[in-house]
Parts: C-alpha cells; structure tokens; sequence
C-alpha cells in the first residue's frame, strides 16, 4: 500500500459503516476515495502536500480534514462539547493558584497550559505530562482545561475540545476500555474507541488521560503501557495527548526516553513536563479568607498548624475544607483528616438529620452516620465504582439506624432523608447516583471497613472482598494512619491476616497486588514495640514503606520497587532480598543487612533526584545511609528521632503520658535532658488543649522533619539545626 493510501486507511476508514469497506482508487500523486457513513455516501479526493495529506469531499465544498471530522456527520463536536461543559461544570470557580510549572517555568496557571493545546506549528506529537502528589489537584487542572476547550470550542475561537479519560472508580487496565467508558460518559454521539486516533491526529481531539497510575495499578502497568503505545502508534507522530500520575510512580524523563526508543527518533516527539505544586502559605491563607474567615481564625489557624502540617494542607481538597467550614476544623486535635471527618459527621448528625429530635439521641446518630458511610465505601470498594445507588444509601442507614435506640418514628424520619446525607453528594451517574465529595473522605471509612473485615470476618470472606476492588497506593496512607491506633493484639492478627491471604495469591492478579499493597500498610502501621515483622519468601510488586519504623526481617523477599524514605530500618534486616529499584533518602536509616538492587533513586533536599544504576555506586551511598545507624543506636539520639517521627506523623506527645506512645516516651530516663535542649534552641512547643476529656498538657516539635534530617534550606535556620545536633551530639557520646 502506497504512502496516500496508508494516510486516507488511518483516516477514514475507522468511520466506514460497519458491513461497509472504504475504498481507495490511486491516481498518480492523487487518490480518490468512497466510504459510506451513517448509510451516506461520501466521496472525495486527497493529495500529499509537505507529506501531509490534503483532502476535499463532494458533499462538503472548500472544509479541511478537520472541519469536515469536527462536523455532525463525523464526531459532532457540538454536541460532544455540549455535554463535556455540563460533565465539567463542577469545577468552573476553582482554586485561583499560580502553582502551575512547566518545564523549567515557574508560577504559571491555567491559561498557560491552554496555550500549549494548540496544533504544533509542524507536524510532530505533543505529549504534555501532568505531575504532582495526590491531591495536589491534577484532576481538577485536567477538568477545568476539559471545560474551558469545550467552552471555547462552542464560542467558535478555534479551540481542540479535550476528550478527559480516567478510571472513575473502575477496573480499567487497559486504555482502550478506558477511552470508551469516557465517550459513554459524555454521551459522545456516535463516535467510537477506533475513531479516536484519526480524531487526535488530525487535530480534531485532544485526549487526556488522567490517573494513568490508578489506571494500571488495577492489574499491572504491562497491560496499561502496551496499550497506549499501540494507542501512540496510531497518532503517527501527530496530535496532542495529555497524561497525569502521580510523581512518585511516574518520571516523565524516562517518559520521554521511552518514546524514543519506541519511534527511534525524538524530532518528532514533543514531551512538556507539567507539575503542580502546593501553593504558598501565604496564597492559601488568601483563599481562605476570601472564604470569609478573619484575621482571627486565620491565627488560631496557623498555631494550630506547624510548618509539617501546612504542607499536608496546602493541598486544595484540604484547602476547600478549610475555607468552608473552618471554624469546625479549628475545634480537633488529631490527624487533618481526622478533623475533617470528625467535624462533618457531627455536623451531619447533629445539625442536620437531627432537626427536631432530642439532642441525647446526637451521638447514637452519630455512630449510625459512620457505619452507614463505611458500609456505602465497602459496596463502592466490592463493586470496583466510586458511586452507590440511592436505594442501596438507604438500605445501610436503614440497618445502622435498626441498632440504635431511637424510636421506630425517629428512624423512619431519617432514613426517608438518606439521599441528602451531606458526605453524599450527586453523581453524574444519575439523579439518584451518590458519591463522597472526594477520594480522600472515602478512603477514611473504607479503611475502617477493610480493617474490620480483616480482623473480625473469616478468612475467605475478607479474600473475596479483595478480589474485587482496587486497593490504591492514595487508600493504602489512610489505610496506615487507621491501622496505626489500634491494640498491639489488632496488629499481630491484621499482619497475620494480609500475609496468609498474600502467600495464596499470584503477585501480577488483582487479590495478590491488593494483598501486598495491604500488607505493606499493615507493616508501616504497627508500632515499633509490638513483636518483629518477619516476612519470608514473597515475591512483592512495588512496596511502600515510606517513613515506618522497621524491626523485624524480610528474608528470600524479591521487590519491584521498595520505597524506604524516611523509614528507619535500623533494626530490620534483609537476607537474600533482591530489589529492581530501591527508593531512599536523606532520613532513611539503614541497618546491616542490605537488599541486592537494580538501580537506586536517592532524594537529598540540597540536590535533585539522583538515579543510580552503577552497583559500586549503589553500595556506596547505601552504606552512607547504614553508617547512621551508629548513632542512631546512642539511647538520647534515638530518642529525639522517636519524638521526631511521632510528631511528623502530626501527634502531640502528653506530658502525663496518658497514652502508651506518650509515656514510653516521657519515662524514659533521658526524656528531661532532650527536652531541656529542646526547650532551650526553641524546638518545643507545649499548650493546653482537650483531648475528648480533661485539658492536658501537650508537647509538640517545631518542624521536625527538618530536625530529624538536620538541615534546611534557610541558612540561618540550618545553622540552628547544627547547633542543637552538636549539644545532642556532645550529650549522647559520652554515654555511648
């Protein structure tokens, strides 16, 4: 097949009717065509200019490629268009950051991307790549950009229409089944997955495919890469396509090497990096004030969260929380997302489904709110969905509310007002679709009902329900912070429990991915002092064990890819371990026995990310990292940097020791020498606050994750650093 021929196949024929084949007929430097679309018979004309084909149809006089694909004939933008502004609409007055980096640009916002959705001034694929944490807000740059295309589009200033593809809750591996659930979703007319292509690279469509990581973590990142290859394959070097995953699972360079090596050429390849990052404090602080806060509550705010916290803050879908009701998050004392869900189920229960009943009937409401929302997330989580019918909503507040002792009236009230439980907002799935008002408030109550079914169902049970959800890396954090308060009994049978289910399951099937991604959070969320982890001859896909205490053994383990920053494994040993790539720095602590690895990503805070391959290399900037452990060991440096990491994990310590954490702590025979120096370089903070009972006494370290690293980027600040290390330093030696 000649060169014309090939351009008028990848064009045109994926709109053919089916039964219906398009035929070509080449004559010369020209070729004529007929294909029939929609019972319609079209006919035409194309030839090559510059190498890039030019066509002219009977039925539509003096129309490009493009307009004539744009048309109701063809993809009918118009109404594809239409319905993305309506799907979008949520998000029109969003987050008004400049937080937006491209390349090596910083600052940016919105308008700045769209300025890139354009077709390249010469033929070549445009591939942006969108990075950032979790809920850093990817998504919502991603839909906002959905909606002002297709806004544009309809005002008729020239814009592509972006096409937004994610999982949405489903288990999707492949980006083919993906695109055409999206084209479902938007009701996209009569255009199919195998129009796409010709869509993107004839400038019709732009695609954007959003939690590419979410999207493979399903069943394995094989599947997920073959197809958008084979999908990049079709473009033929045109067209722009838009990706977003989390950084930490994503590296766009490798990205860009990739297609590379995929086209052998990179003159044809565009590939724009694009990070969001957390706005400034002082950004964040304009935003909730606008909100309507004063200076006031912005100050109860800000001693409230230490610089750590902020971080976790400056997210938008924290940030959101806080301008709406942030009078109520100012009143708790635990973790942000504890705060969150604390203060929404007490509004929810006593001011809301509560109106007219007696207030002593509060808290059994209360308790009935929670099991009905961890029933609502476990039945998303089993039916691998981010929605739940209305009918099902009411059937659990039916049976959480049978449990309490309001009156059979009272109960009758309440359920009939199940569909406007506040954390149940309205779904795009249809009017009585209902779904959480973000992943991270449904993650909270499906960890507790993933923990109860570990620990209280049988085995096979608790098996069954892993086989059919998704357990992602964004659930596992949430999952760890849960797991953490319960008793050392809970934690020795939760391992014991996501082991044996581990152990009985493939690695690359869905139940063996979700069982190790678990087991790895059940690791990271128990206590230091509870019995050793031993774990012994289990092939993992990618572990995270980022910022955990180890003590225990991994002996004959083989990992994908280990990520161990910030945790101290001073007193975990690994024997016949071997990694593919092995993720640590500058907090992570080592201990003597070493996993055997591949390549070795290694962040510091005064340099990049460094990528090392070189097995001398590797050994050598590991045993940097062993060599901590000598002083770790010393009793007052190990536990300043048991205090450290209980604060970073946003804890208050109780000066009375009221809680098993608190006093290991505070009894310890050094606990008045470390706070004395801590007192003494500024570093405690101590306030009076209630915890649920009687105000207490409660202790807390200023910015501890510089302090446990020792360095900062202020000088001033890094001098500080230095000082109060050297005083602990001078201490613990003489002991040692």
């Amino acid at each position: 097949m000649s060169t014309i021929s090939k351009h008028v196949e990848m064009d045109l024929a994926p709109f053919s009717d089916i039964g219906s084949l398009l035929e070509i007929a080449e004559h010369g430097d020209r070729a004529s065509f007929k294909l029939v679309r929609d019972g319609r018979r079209l006919v035409g004309e194309v030839s090559l200019v510059d190498g890039v084909p030019a066509y002219s149809f009977n039925a539509f006089s003096g129309k490009t490629l493009r307009e004539v694909l744009s048309g109701s004939t063809f993809a009918d933008l118009d109404t594809l268009t239409r319905h993305q502004a309506s799907f979008h609409r949520e998000v029109r007055d969003d987050f008004p950051f400049r937080n937006i980096q491209i390349d090596d640009r910083r600052g940016l916002d919105d308008h700045h991307v769209s300025e890139l959705l354009v077709i390249p001034p010469r033929p070549r694929l445009r591939l942006l790549v969108v990075e950032g944490p979790a809920g850093i807000g990817k998504t919502r740059l991603i839909k906002r950009l959905c909606l002002s295309q297709a806004e544009a589009f309809g005002a008729r200033r020239g814009a592509i229409p972006l096409l937004y593809v994610g999982s949405r809750g489903r288990r999707l591996s492949r980006l083919d089944d993906a695109i055409a659930a999206s084209l479902q979703d938007v009701r996209a007319g009569n255009t199919t997955y195998a129009e796409v292509p010709s869509l993107v690279r004839n400038g019709v469509l732009a695609l954007a495919i959003d939690e590419f990581d979410e999207l493979s973590n399903s069943e394995g990142y094989a599947d997920a890469w073959r197809t958008f290859r084979d999908f990049v394959d079709q473009l033929s070097d045109r067209g722009i396509v838009v990706i977003s995953a989390r950084d930490t699972f994503f590296d766009a360079q490798r990205f860009r090497e990739a297609l590379t090596s995929w086209h052998g050429r990179d003159d044809r390849v565009e590939v724009v990096e694009i990070r969001v990052a957390e706005p400034s404090w002082n950004d964040a602080k304009e935003y909730i004030r606008q909100g309507g806060a004063d200076d006031a509550a912005l100050t109860k705010l800000e001693d409230l969260l230490d610089p750590t916290r902020r971080a976790y803050v400056l997210r938008p879908v924290f940030l959101h929380h806080l301008r709406t009701d942030l009078a109520g998050v100012l009143e708790g004392e635990t973790s942000f997302r504890q705060l969150i869900v604390d203060r929404f189920v007490r509004r929810e229960a006593d001011e809301k489904l509560a109106c007219g009943l007696p207030p002593e009937e509060a808290p059994s409401l209360r308790r009935a709110v929670v099991r009905t929302l961890t029933e609502v997330a476990g039945d998303m989580f089993e039916r691998d969905r981010d929605w739940v019918d209305a009918d099902t909503l009411t059937v659990a507040l039916d049976i959480a509310l049978s449990d309490t002792p309001l009156t059979s009236d009272s109960q009758a009230t309440l359920v009939a007002r199940a569909t406007s439980l506040g954390f149940m907002e309205p779904s795009d799935r249809g009017e009585r679709a209902r779904r959480f008002p973000h992943d991270e408030i449904r993650h909270w109550f499906l960890a507790g009902y993933v923990l109860e079914m570990l620990l209280t169902r049988p085995a096979d049970t608790a098996r069954s329900m892993l086989e059919r959800g998704t357990v992602s890396l964004d659930f596992v954090d949430v999952f760890v912070e849960r797991g953490s308060a319960r008793a050392p009994a809970e934690h020795e049978r939760l391992l014991a429990a996501v082991c044996e289910i581990a152990r009985l399951s493939q690695v690359n099937t869905g139940l063996g991915t979700n069982a190790r991604t678990l087991l790895a959070g059940a690791i990271r969320a128990r206590p230091a002092d509870v019995e050793p982890v031993e774990i012994e001859e289990l092939t993992w896909g990618n572990a995270s064990l980022q910022g955990a205490r180890l003590v225990g053994e991994f002996s004959a383990c083989t990992f994908g890819k280990l990520d161990l920053r910030g945790a101290d494994c001073s007193q975990l040993e690994f024997k016949r371990c071997f990694v593919h790539t092995l993720l640590v720095d500058e907090n992570s602590v080592l201990g003597c026995g070493l996993p055997a690895s591949r390549f070795l990503r290694f962040w510091s805070h005064s340099a990049a990310e460094v990528l090392l391959a070189d097995k001398s290399k590797i050994d050598a900037r590991l045993q940097s990292l062993v060599a901590t452990r000598i002083l770790h060991k010393l009793p007052l440096i190990n536990l300043l940097v048991r205090v450290c990491r209980r604060s970073i994990g946003q804890f208050y310590l109780a000066e009375d020791g009221h809680d098993e954490v608190s006093g290991d702590i505070i009894s310890d025979p050094l606990w008045q020498t470390l706070r004395d120096i801590l007192v003494s370089h500024n570093r405690l903070e101590s306030r009076v606050k209630s915890t649920g009972g009687p105000r207490k006494l409660l202790l807390h370290v200023r910015d501890p994750a510089s302090l446990l690293s020792g360095r900062h980027a202020d000088p001033e600040q890094h001098a500080q650093l230095e000082a109060l290390w050297t005083e602990v330093r001078d201490k613990a030696l003489p002991a040692a």
